[in-house]
């Protein structure tokens, strides 16, 4: 297995979509550079040097609400934390489907449920 893509920043405010979503995350710019594909990927999180978080994240441009800035938005799987302007470290494990566009947020929502199972399994696989 290639090694995990890493990511570090401190995480800021995004527009709360996540969060109405059902799904809430933290938010990174996304740096300049080599980077991976955009698409959501099963990741693992570390927050301000302590213990790994399995995770969730869509990297890209968010088209179903026609965002355009493109970041990195990380759900934690089961945990709810508030990582506002705390410092985290993302490694990308598994690509799990490219970013497209939804006709709602409830189907966006639905696919976010899926995504979120899909990872879980893959992490277990991983431990």
């Amino acid at each position: 297995m290639a090694p995990a893509f890493v990511l570090e920043g401190t995480v800021i405010r995004g527009k709360q979509l996540g969060r109405e979503l059902g799904f809430p995350t933290a938010n990174l710019p996304l740096p300049e550079g080599e980077i991976p594909e955009n698409g959501v990927y099963a990741a693992r999180v570390c927050v301000d040097g302590g213990e790994w978080m399995d995770a969730i994240l869509n990297q890209g441009a968010h088209p179903t609400f026609a965002e355009g800035m493109h970041t990195v938005e990380i759900h934690l799987l089961d945990r709810r934390e508030d990582l506002y302007d705390r410092h985290i470290c993302v490694e990308y494990l598994a690509f799990l489907r490219e970013e497209k566009t939804f006709s709602s947020g409830q189907e966006l929502s639905a696919q976010i449920a899926q995504d979120v199972q899909t990872a879980k399994e893959i992490l277990a696989k991983l431990r």
